[in-house]
């Protein structure tokens, strides 16, 4: 919640100095702030996705990240077969990873064999993978709740990194996509 309120009082900081946005874009979380700037959701209506979302994590099973500097491609073989863990984010030259504590340890160490030094990211939850999956469709309801709109201003989506699609931001399952994929 933090997050988004610092994140919507700087971008609203600068379009009341004058800096208004031509296009936007928000790393994983963020969207929740270029989509609300660009009018997708209300105020209002992001700040009760945004705690509600926080508190349905909090029921997702704990899980870990790691942050590994392979590209998608690199770390394809590391994750064949390996249905504990998941691809959460693709940076291009680096990725996330995303699972069990058990699982991520493991390929951890496997990975330092190979000398690929991977670090852990700060999180209590396997964001953006499979471990998602028992909330999503409680998240999913949310949006019963509020309006969603075509977006006024253009953003980045972080599940295509091309343009949104008016139609994809205005959709409930492109929200519970974003939650659980890459």
């Amino acid at each position: 919640v933090a997050v988004f309120i610092f994140e919507y009082a700087l971008a609203q900081m600068m379009i009341k100095w004058g800096i208004k946005p031509y296009a936007m874009m928000g790393y994983s979380f963020g969207e929740y702030t270029a989509a609300c700037i660009s009018g997708v959701f209300s105020l209002t209506d992001a700040l009760k996705l945004v705690v509600s979302r926080g508190r349905l994590l909090q029921q997702a099973p704990g899980g870990v990240m790691l942050s590994v500097p392979l590209s998608r491609v690199e770390l394809a073989p590391y994750l064949a077969e390996k249905k504990e863990i998941s691809l959460a984010i693709d940076n291009g030259l680096s990725c996330v990873i995303a699972g069990s504590s058990p699982a991520v340890d493991l390929l951890a160490k496997q990975l330092k064999q190979k000398r690929v030094m991977s670090m852990p990211v700060p999180s209590e939850r396997a964001l953006h993978s499979h471990m998602m999956d028992p909330i999503l469709e409680k998240f999913t309801a949310l949006f019963d709740t509020i309006t969603l709109d075509k977006p006024k201003i253009p953003y980045i989506s972080n599940i295509t990194g091309d343009w949104i699609v008016p139609g994809e931001a205005a959709s409930p399952a492109y929200w519970a996509r974003h939650l659980r994929e890459p």
